[in-house]
């Protein structure tokens, strides 16, 4: 950084003391105090250059397009999600929730089950009574078979594969300044979520 000089060189700064150390840079001699300053200052210089230059960083990472983006992923993902959960919940309700005519021919059958019970353990019946309880059991068997025809279920589930899911959300890279006034991303979204809206309607 310096080199000693002869005593003839006088300091650039105080113009005093004996100019021993020469800048490399700026080719100019200091004493050694000041020599000692003027590199302080060039530090100073420096430090505000790295100082400019992480507030510049802060700002780039700011306003980095991707991480907009980003964030439209995350959320595009969390509702889509969500409206599945809600779809697959529904129909767990509806499969455990029993229908009104099955709740009433079990209620029946309940309510036959106990008499006849009671029937037997006091022993008073007569023909007429055994032919009553064979008419109701057969009536009842024919409930359990129309029953079993009304509530018949099927799970319909459209394959995952059938859906094209890359056509749904995906990003395209604009190539020209005009194309940046476009939207930089390009989702489908909507048409997915009215899809799942249409399953969702009973």
């Amino acid at each position: 950084m310096f080199v000693g000089m002869p005593q003839s060189n006088r300091c650039s700064m105080c113009t005093k003391g004996a100019g021993t150390c020469l800048c490399a840079g700026c080719k100019k001699y200091f004493c050694r105090k000041h020599f000692n300053d003027h590199h302080a200052i060039l530090v100073n210089e420096l430090e505000g250059y790295v100082e400019e230059i992480n507030i510049l960083q802060d700002e780039i990472n700011r306003t980095d397009p991707h991480n907009g983006i980003l964030l439209q992923i995350d959320e595009w993902e969390r509702t889509m999600v969500e409206k599945v959960t809600q779809v697959a919940e529904r129909l767990r309700q509806q499969i455990k929730n029993p229908s009104p005519k099955r709740v009433e021919i079990i209620s029946k059958f309940t309510e036959f089950r106990t008499k006849l019970r009671q029937l037997k353990e006091t022993d008073d019946f007569v023909e007429d009574d055994l032919s009553r309880l064979k008419e109701t059991i057969d009536k009842f068997k024919q409930d359990s078979k129309e029953l079993d025809e009304i509530l018949s279920i099927k799970l319909h589930i459209e394959q995952t594969e059938q859906i094209a899911w890359d056509r749904f959300i995906y990003v395209e890279e604009k190539s020209t300044a005009a194309e940046n006034k476009q939207e930089q991303q390009q989702t489908t979204e909507k048409n997915l979520l009215e899809f799942l809206s249409n399953k969702e309607a009973p």
